[in-house]
């Protein structure tokens, strides 16, 4: 872009530094644009890194944060390529001491003096690989660079899904094993259902929670537990709808999360609790495919019922 152009014709006239000229025009620099865009494209953090502070005071930055060395080894090869008169970084004030820059990389004064004797040479061959000496070379390696740029941001995003998903996955297997080492062969099935219920409401972080068992029998009485917030709860006995089940027959045999007061206004009319008719879901605990009760709970994040059903039925 024109306005590009500009700002490198003035840091050109005035030897100053890429950054400085932005900032005074932009309000922001190429290290902040790349940060966030390489955040976007969900690079490695170490990229981001590299990206954002390479012109940064990096030798103080990583005393504290060693992984910011690699903003480190950024500035020193934008040093040693500047020296040599390699590419054209926009830049044209004093590059940053390569012996500095080096010493705090461990790096000897005679292997840095390899590094620029060999430079040259090595970017040449390299770009004759690359087909750099060719005509329009520059415009066609720009092409593939965005080109695998973009195929890498892909990648990358769908390896933090598949991390997002292996760490839900995880988070699940944790809840259901500190659940099941919390009970034993004892406990009389209410009492079970209470513990699951209590932590129910803390690992999906729900409002009030009512959890309810309907026996094989077809019964008068139902017991339930009410999980109010900050996990107070209780036990209570219900008297069974008569006119219509206690599980609704859309969820008896599978599973769905429903919009609680179309279903169980029965159950409502009997709890000295006041559940939010606009947040309240239903979903069934299945044993073999079957429900043997189910679960009502009063949803914080409406907007979230697809995702919160995916979990449910991960759990």
């Amino acid at each position: 872009p024109k306005s590009l152009a500009r700002i490198v014709e003035e840091a050109k006239s005035t030897k100053a530094g890429a950054c400085a000229i932005e900032q005074k025009h932009l309000g922001t620099d190429h290290t902040i644009l790349g940060k966030r865009l390489s955040q976007k494209w969900h690079l490695p953090n170490q990229i981001t890194l590299a990206i954002w502070l390479h012109h940064s005071e990096t030798g103080t930055i990583s005393q504290t944060t060693p992984e910011t060395r690699i903003a480190q080894v950024a500035q020193l090869a934008d040093s040693v390529a500047r020296e040599c008169g390699i590419g054209q970084s926009g830049s044209y004030d004093s590059p940053e001491p390569a012996e500095k820059i080096a010493q705090s990389l461990a790096i000897t004064p005679e292997q840095l003096g390899q590094i620029r004797r060999n430079l040259p040479e090595t970017v040449r061959q390299k770009s004759k690989v690359l087909g750099l000496d060719l005509p329009n070379a520059v415009a066609s390696y720009c092409d593939i660079a965005h080109t695998a740029a973009a195929q890498l941001a892909q990648d990358n995003t769908k390896l933090s899904l598949e991390n997002r998903r292996l760490q839900t996955a995880s988070s699940h297997l944790d809840f259901t094993t500190e659940f099941l080492l919390s009970i034993n062969s004892t406990m009389e099935a209410i009492d079970t259902a209470e513990n699951f219920a209590v932590r129910w409401q803390k690992f999906y972080q729900t409002g009030m929670v009512c959890l309810y068992l309907v026996p094989p029998a077809g019964p008068q009485f139902l017991e339930a537990v009410v999980v109010e917030n900050l996990s107070q709860s209780k036990t209570v006995i219900l008297n069974a709808p008569a006119e219509t089940p206690a599980i609704p027959e859309t969820i008896a045999n599978s599973f769905a999360i429903l919009d609680a007061h179309d279903y169980i206004d029965w159950l409502f009319e009997q709890l000295n609790v006041d559940f939010d008719p606009n947040q309240t879901k239903l979903a069934p605990l299945l044993a073999d495919r079957k429900a043997v009760g189910a679960i009502v709970f009063e949803l914080r994040y409406p907007g979230d019922v697809e995702l919160l059903e995916e979990k449910f039925r991960t759990a």
